[in-house]
């Protein structure tokens, strides 16, 4: 409406060259209209303009031509609005993106702050480390609650029969991700404690123990155990200790120590253990 007014006062038009403006549009007009409009308008076959003599048209101050320019008006309005309608609306597609970006990097945030929070708590939860003196004379320096000190404990101490169900976890032995090679960098420190064990000790026997979370194939966890397992054997073997006097098996997702439902649980029930078999 502000561009017909503003057409009406910069060319002084009248009421018939306002009309004649506007059915030149008539083709443009038609062609916007959405499917089915024109006929539902009357127009199936287009419309015309009223034809209006100069001489007798009336004066601009006149009534008698506006019913027939409102309903023009009221057209173009209705095609303005439903273009707008009808152009897809991103802004919630933006917003959406933009949440799922956020929330995406707020999980990654998160993740990595438990994974460290985690490593903290384990490394935290093992106390200090002190030197443990073994039978032969040779010192360890290892964790107060630590995989070694437990197992010399055990070893030490003739009123604990051997059994089948007492383990000790490594807690300082990493494998490298997704394989079955051990990252010594990380565990050549505990790999070497549990040799000077051995050789200190030399009527103990250990079984060594695989496991793995539930996630996955469960043969494809047994293999996985098993090779690991056997990886730890190996290595022992590489260092010095008689492989007689030790057995590998992998278990895969048998004998969690915890429920499978957190990713600190799952790293938990991920593990190499060792029980005496004899001492």
């Amino acid at each position: 409406m502000g561009f017909l007014g503003r057409k009406i006062k910069n060319e002084g038009l009248n009421a018939a060259g306002l009309a004649s403006f506007l059915g030149g549009q008539k083709s443009s007009i038609m062609s916007a209209l959405p499917a089915g409009m024109g006929s539902l308008l009357g127009f199936a076959s287009g419309f015309d303009a009223p034809k209006v003599n100069v001489t007798d048209a009336p004066k601009v101050g006149g009534m008698n031509w506006w019913p027939w320019l409102l309903g023009i008006l009221g057209i173009l309005t209705l095609l303005y609005f439903w273009k707008g309608c009808n152009k897809p609306d991103v802004s919630g597609a933006v917003e959406t993106v933009t949440e799922s970006v956020e929330n995406a990097v707020d999980s990654t945030a998160s993740a990595v702050n438990n994974a460290a929070e985690t490593v903290a708590d384990a490394a935290s939860g093992l106390g200090a480390f002190f030197k443990k003196k073994l039978a032969c004379g040779v010192e360890l320096n290892i964790p107060e609650k630590g995989m070694e000190s437990n197992l010399v404990t055990f070893i030490e101490d003739k009123a604990k029969p051997v059994d089948k169900t007492t383990w000790f976890s490594f807690d300082r032995l990493t494998f490298e991700t997704g394989s079955s090679k051990l990252d010594m960098a990380k565990s050549a420190e505990q790999i070497g404690n549990i040799v000077e064990i051995m050789k200190c000790y030399p009527a103990v026997k250990l079984k060594i123990g695989g496991y793995t979370d539930n996630v996955g194939n469960k043969d494809n966890n047994m293999k996985l155990s098993a090779v690991r397992a056997n990886t730890v054997k190996a290595t022992l073997v590489g260092l010095g200790v008689d492989p007689s006097r030790m057995e590998a098996e992998g278990y895969g997702d048998q004998h969690p120590i915890a429920p499978n439902d957190t990713e600190e649980n799952k790293a938990k029930n991920r593990r190499i253990d060792v029980r005496v078999m004899a001492k």
